[in-house]
């Protein structure tokens, strides 16, 4: 426990080293929830260089809570196509439809916030914090890493139980005068100094009490270790002069509401079992075109990618038993649609 002068010094110091250092970000020019609510959806699990192009290109679509309501999901998915997560985008869109009963008013307070749909703790404190400066503290990443760090938390943070006494640290350290500027301001400690892999110490604000600046920082927090899976899937591009097949959404897509090539699951070496049951019955076998590799989660993909160029006979007998949402569109015609990333770097590179 720090005394409450001790407290107030690292607050005030805090605060003086991110009005130096802090970036110039759009979200950090105003106190519009709409836009904050919008830049922590898109900021989760996703770098702040990354998002930025796609907060620019929404808002410029989207630029208030009743566009986004009244819009067709395929219109926001395909806004957020490379952003990921695409849960969010559907969350996101969901949340601003349950307003529609409130005349689009948002809520004011981290308590209202949570009762959206895809809003969690670190999302209603941060908006309750930044645009009414309720003194409710976020725990992201970066900030329990601080925080380990700050108060040598040797207990894996992966828990329940770690998540609850790090979130108390968190609110006893809250500035209660500054609450959105100081939530702000330790999550850019975590992002700039306090790094996962090389945390600039000597730079850090909060030196000289951290408990662990004697020790090996980069030792802290502890985590879980991801456990990864390894797994071959193909996937088949079937080509018929300017057009090309897809598959479109369905229950069992890889990401749900987006188009996508056949995809087939291994059975045995050089054996696939389309998804569609429709081209486990093509006349010959395709040639495998060459492969790409893809992570989702913990899965390690290794992607083989097979072209078949039929002609007239064979294009004109499968058509006449295509099933379950294959669709034949033009080649020139792909950008049209909402496809998922695999396919998209499938089109890239080998199209």
């Amino acid at each position: 426990m720090m005394t409450a002068s001790t407290r107030v010094t690292l607050q005030n110091e805090l605060l003086q080293w991110y009005h130096t250092v802090k970036r110039d970000l759009p979200f950090r020019r105003t106190k519009n929830p709409y836009m904050i609510w919008l830049s922590e959806v898109m900021l989760q699990q996703t770098t702040i260089k990354s998002m930025l192009p796609y907060f620019e290109r929404f808002l410029n679509r989207f630029p208030d809570i009743k566009s986004v309501a009244e819009s067709d999901i395929n219109d926001l998915l395909k806004l957020w196509q490379g952003l990921g997560y695409y849960s969010r985008a559907r969350n996101f869109h969901k949340a601003c439809q349950s307003l529609a009963d409130n005349n689009y008013q948002l809520p004011t307070q981290a308590s209202q916030w949570l009762e959206l749909p895809g809003v969690g703790s670190y999302t209603a404190h941060a908006i309750a914090s930044i645009c009414y400066n309720e003194p409710v503290a976020v725990l992201d990443g970066n900030v329990k890493r601080v925080l380990a760090r700050f108060f040598s938390f040797k207990d894996c943070i992966d828990t329940n139980k770690a998540t609850q006494e790090l979130q108390k640290l968190a609110n006893e350290f809250m500035n209660p005068h500054h609450c959105g500027e100081h939530n702000q301001a330790i999550m850019e400690l975590g992002s700039l100094i306090c790094t996962p892999k090389n945390p600039n110490c000597p730079n850090c604000p909060l030196q000289n009490f951290c408990k662990s600046k004697n020790e090996n920082p980069k030792t802290l927090p502890i985590t879980k270790k991801m456990l990864y899976i390894d797994v071959s899937w193909g996937v088949l591009i079937l080509r018929y002069k300017n057009t090309i097949l897809l598959q479109s959404p369905h229950d069992k897509s890889l990401i749900r509401d987006m188009y996508e090539f056949p995809l087939a699951y291994q059975k045995n070496a050089g054996e696939w079992d389309w998804s569609n049951q429709t081209l486990n019955n093509l006349p010959h076998k395709p040639s495998k075109t060459g492969s790409l590799r893809h992570a989702i989660t913990n899965k390690r993909i290794l992607i083989h990618v097979y072209i078949y160029n039929l002609d007239d006979k064979i294009y004109k007998n499968l058509t006449k038993t295509l099933t379950n949402g294959l669709i034949w569109i033009y080649e020139d015609d792909l950008g049209q649609f909402t496809i998922n990333t695999i396919s998209k770097k499938i089109i890239k590179r080998f199209l």
